[in-house]
C-alpha cells in the first residue's frame, strides 16, 4: 500500500471516484469535480481537495457489473465510479507516492506539493514549489497550493531508493 495512516484526522467515505478520469494510487492528491466526485489532480485549477486512501484500479471489460476476482475478495481497491475514502483537514501520513527531485534529501519542515501535468507523476506528493515541475494550484491557476508538510528527514540515498515518507495533511 501506497499510503498508511499514522494520526489520521478526517477520512471522507461520502464521494465516488469520477468514471471518467482512470485509475489512482492510494496516496494520490485529488480535487473535487463540478458533479461532486474525486479524480487525480492532473492540470492547472484544480484546487486539491484530500489524498486518496483508495486504490482505483481500471475497469474491466467483459465481465459482469461489480466482478471481483477471488483474489482480491477483501480488497480495499474499488474500479472508477465507485465510492472511495479520502483524507482531509491534517492528520499524519506515510507515503511511498511521492517524487524526490534534488540531491541532498528531504528536510523536516519541506512543504510538498501535488505534481501535475506529467501522466507518470500526476497526483504524487513532490518537494517541489513549481519551480522544477508543474504542481497543482489553489484553483486559480497561479498560486503553488502546498499539500503536505516533511515530519521527518530522509537523506538523499533513502528518498532515491523510495522509502516511505512521514508527512502532515495540509488539505
Amino acid at each position: 500500500m501506497t499510503l498508511t495512516p499514522r494520526l489520521p484526522a478526517n477520512q471522507n467515505p461520502l464521494h465516488k471516484h469520477e468514471a471518467s478520469s482512470g485509475t489512482a494510487e492510494g496516496g494520490a492528491i485529488v480535487f473535487l469535480t463540478e458533479s461532486g466526485t474525486v479524480a487525480k489532480v492532473t492540470t492547472s485549477g484544480q484546487a486539491p481537495y484530500g489524498i486518496l486512501f483508495t486504490p482505483v484500479k481500471a475497469p474491466l471489460s467483459g465481465l459482469p457489473q461489480n466482478y471481483e476476482f477471488p483474489t482480491e475478495l477483501g480488497s480495499i481497491t474499488q474500479r472508477p465510479g465507485d465510492p472511495v475514502d479520502i483524507y482531509q483537514e491534517g492528520g499524519i501520513f506515510e507515503t511511498s507516492f511521492y517524487r524526490y527531485i534534488g540531491s541532498s534529501g528531504i528536510n523536516a519542515g519541506t512543504l510538498m506539493y501535488a505534481h501535475i501535468g506529467d501522466a507518470s507523476h500526476n497526483g504524487k506528493l513532490v518537494n517541489d514549489d513549481g519551480s522544477t515541475v508543474s504542481v497543482a494550484d489553489d484553483g486559480d491557476g497561479s498560486t503553488a497550493k502546498a499539500v503536505a508538510e516533511v515530519i521527518e528527514p530522509l537523506s538523499h540515498k533513502e528518498a532515491d531508493a523510495n522509502k516511505p515518507l512521514a508527512v502532515k495533511l495540509l488539505i
